[in-house]
């Protein structure tokens, strides 16, 4: 890994994704796509930085303050983007959907699901409305779990934008 030999990034990652995701929850005590994020950045970090290292029990409790460190870097992201969005809606009330009456909410969101494929609203289904792992749907759709949550972030990422207004 240190050489940035590919393989062994992949087989490190294989062989300590379960563990960097119990780390992430752990550390978060959040949902199961937050953990996600937190191991990716964690993997991304691990792959860009790794130096050579003489024994497993080091490298692996590297790897876990990494994850912690990822963890704790997100958490604030997150807080940091909640903060800017509250203090954006609070000046800009129109422009938050928060103040919608249920109804308006239920048409904004049926206008926006009718801009996806009927594919992608089945992915949703299964991980939304079926509470199906990312494992679970990836399955189902004969693909790989980081595939389908790519794929998964970068559908709600477009729904939130036509949500808002804005080009996806």
């Amino acid at each position: 890994m240190a050489r940035g030999d590919s393989d062994a990034v992949s087989t490190f990652y294989e062989a300590n994704f379960e563990r960097a995701l119990a780390i992430a929850r752990s550390a978060t005590g959040r949902d199961e796509s937050f953990c996600l994020d937190v191991v990716q950045d964690a993997m991304v970090k691990i792959a860009r930085c790794t130096k050579p290292i003489s024994d497993y029990a080091t490298l692996m409790c590297w790897m876990a303050r990494v994850v912690r460190t990822s963890a704790l870097d997100t958490l604030r992201r997150e807080a940091r983007r909640s903060r800017r969005e509250r203090a954006h809606a609070s000046t800009h009330p129109a422009l938050s959907t928060i103040n919608l009456v249920p109804s308006d909410r239920a048409e904004l969101l049926a206008r926006t699901l009718d801009q996806i494929t009927p594919d992608d609203r089945a992915l949703l289904g299964l991980r939304f409305i079926d509470d199906r792992t990312l494992e679970h749907v990836a399955a189902a759709v004969g693909s790989t779990g980081p595939a389908v949550h790519g794929r998964i972030r970068r559908l709600l990422a477009r729904l939130r934008a036509a949500a808002h207004g804005d080009t996806p």
